[in-house]
Order: structure tokens, then sequence, then C-alpha cells
């Protein structure tokens, strides 16, 4: 009887200021579900800040560093390309020299700034590649490309940009969520419409510090309710969140390891696009969408017209009167409410990252 040898998976992502930490973060998601079925897996970033080097240190997971580019080099015509801070074939080479010898079951990529140019040629030492896009503006050479986001004309979004033989794992139905999401799910049902608790979390990095706009807002409101924040490690404006958070007796989570209880004890939440809808969608939390990157409007407008949530609009173009206005009517519509928290629990099922495991133990020929 022969054992399968275990899974040898790479994943090739970025996280930092510009960039924010939603693509890291599900792909850290992914490869917390893997090492349960023994997989050696390794992380190649370039300039991870250290407390998310330190979450894969604390994970037994290898991370390998590419060196620092120089400001001036080379980069490709790709809309984010200057996320990469280098061209996608040196990215390619310092990759393959940093991963060394021997061969990988799966590369993983989740990055707008690479497309067939990195992938093809990591082909080289990986059997088999996976992309994890929402753009759909570029070409993949991959295997499995998972979209993760719900738009209107899904099925039309990847035509020509993927191989023949790649499968397509597009929807919601795929979303990569951590256990505890799953977990939390199961003991709650559709929200009231009676708002007592409500969350404030605008991304991992709110580089524009929407956070304390939305706070000034919340502040001149004096509304009746609980109010939680939630800010990553890297918030710009971190000890002035914390000082408004403390006069007006909100609660602030720094970096919180507790996302899941936070979203499933509230009843209305203002928060960003991007990968915290999922989160949101599986316990049913209905929300004031503000987009705070231009690839989150399509899909914003999309969910907000099937009634998933409320988009208010890109964040440069609202003011202090509009996202005041929305908050006041929509807190004060339980019918709304109710509705949107029943459809979010209806797309998302929580079940994704245990599809996504599937399909690559399906792939896995054990060699």
């Amino acid at each position: 009887m022969t054992t399968m040898s275990p899974l040898r998976i790479v994943f090739r992502t970025d996280a930092n200021q510009q960039i924010g930490t939603g693509h890291f973060m599900r792909c850290l998601t992914l490869a917390d579900e893997m090492r349960r079925s023994a997989a050696d897996i390794c992380f190649v970033v370039r300039e991870l800040p250290m407390h998310l080097q330190q979450m894969l240190l604390d994970r037994g997971i290898q991370y390998v560093a590419l060196p620092k580019t120089e400001v001036t080099q080379e980069t490709d015509e790709l809309p984010h390309a200057v996320w990469l801070q280098t061209s996608q074939k040196k990215d390619a080479e310092q990759t393959l020299a940093a991963l060394g010898e021997g061969t990988w079951d799966w590369l993983v990529v989740d990055h707008y700034s690479l497309d067939h140019r990195f992938e093809t040629p990591l082909r080289k030492v990986c059997k088999h590649v996976m992309a994890i896009d929402d753009l759909a503006d570029r070409v993949h050479d991959c295997d499995v490309l998972l979209d993760q986001n719900y738009y209107k004309d899904q099925a039309q979004r990847y035509l020509g940009k993927v191989p023949p033989h790649c499968q397509l794992l597009l929807g919601p139905s795929f979303a990569l969520l951590r256990p505890e999401f799953k977990a939390k799910r199961e003991k709650l049902q559709a929200r009231t419409g009676e708002v007592n608790n409500l969350l404030v979390f605008l991304g991992g990095v709110d580089a524009d510090n929407l956070t304390g706009q939305v706070l000034d807002v919340l502040i001149n409101l004096k509304l009746d309710v609980h109010v939680s924040v939630v800010i990553g490690q890297q918030h710009p404006q971190k000890e002035k969140i914390q000082q408004m958070c403390g006069q007006n007796f909100y609660a602030c989570h720094v970096q919180t390891t507790h996302m899941a209880s936070l979203m499933a004890e509230a009843d209305l939440s203002i928060g960003a696009g991007g990968s915290a809808t999922w989160e949101r969608c599986a316990l049913g939390l209905p929300t004031i969408v503000i987009a705070t990157a231009h690839h989150q409007i399509k899909a914003a407008k999309d969910l907000s017209d099937i009634g998933i949530s409320k988009y208010l609009g890109y964040w440069s173009e609202l003011n202090f009167e509009k996202i005041q206005q929305n908050i006041r009517k929509i807190i004060n519509d339980k019918i709304y409410l109710h509705e949107m928290s029943v459809n979010s629990l209806n797309l998302v099922d929580g079940d994704g990252t245990v599809k996504m495991l599937n399909v690559i133990l399906e792939n896995h020929d054990g060699r």
C-alpha cells in the first residue's frame, strides 16, 4: 500500500499600506484549512509587515521574503502593476530563486499585478496553478480560478481570459471564510431589524482614515446603541481612533482575532467592500457599504441591487451629510434590515473554504 505524500503548496501574495491585508488573509484562511490535511505550505511575499509575518510563524508556515526593489524598476501595463514594485518577469525569476530545488503540487496566486506572465514560468516547479481574482482584467495561465465575488454578469467575465481546461469557481458559495464564521452561523438567526449594536470596520489598513470620518458622523448622531470599532495594527490614525472611542464609550478593537463574534453580536455594520463582505453575509449582518477602492464599486452596486447591503458610494465622493442621512434612515427601517439579513444568509453558506480544499485534493496525485 502506497502512502500519499503531503501536499506541497506555495502562495504568492502581498500585503502593505497600498494593497491592504485582504489578499493575504484569504490566502491564510485557505492555508489553515490545507494544514488540517498535513500540507507543506510556503508563503512568498515581498516586504510583509511584521504582525503578518508573526501570523505565519505562529502557525509554523514557511515564509520566504522576496528582495526589496528599487522604485525605478520597470513594471508592466496592468492597471495594478505598480503594486508589484517590479516586472512580472523579474518577480517570477525571484520567486523561482526563492523556492530553490524541488517541486510543488500547487501554486496559489492572489495578486492584482500578476497574470500568465508570472504563472507560466512558475509551472517549471509547480504542477498546478490556482489564481484567486475578482477583477477579470487580465489573462491567466491557471488550472483553477476562484472569484468569490458576486456579479450580475459572472458567467461572462472570464471568457477568453483562462485556458479551456480551467475550472471556474465563481460566486460567494466559494467565499474563503475561517471556521469560526461557520460555527457562529450555525447558532444565529436572521436579524429582527432592531439595532442595539453597531459595528464599524472599514478594512485592515484604512489608509484614508474613513473610520475617523464615520466616527465623526456617529458621534454627531448621538445614537442610543453600543458601537464597536475595529481597526488594523497599521491604521495611520490608530491612537486618534482609540482616543475618539474612549471619549465616546465606544469599544475599540485593534487587530482583533474575534471578528466572527463581533459580527455575530452586531445588528448593523458600516463597512468596506472586499473580503469582509462575505464574512458579514455568512453571519447575516446587514451592512451600509462604502467602497474604499475603485475595484470594489461594481460588486458593491450589484449586491445593493439584490438587497444584500446598502451601497452609499465611493469614499471620496461622500460627505458628512449623506453618510449621516443614510445611517439615520436605515437604522429606523426594521423591515429593510431584516430583509438584508435574510438575503445575506441565503447568499453565503460558509462552506467555501472546504469546497476549495476538496478541489485541490481531487487534483492531488500523491507523487
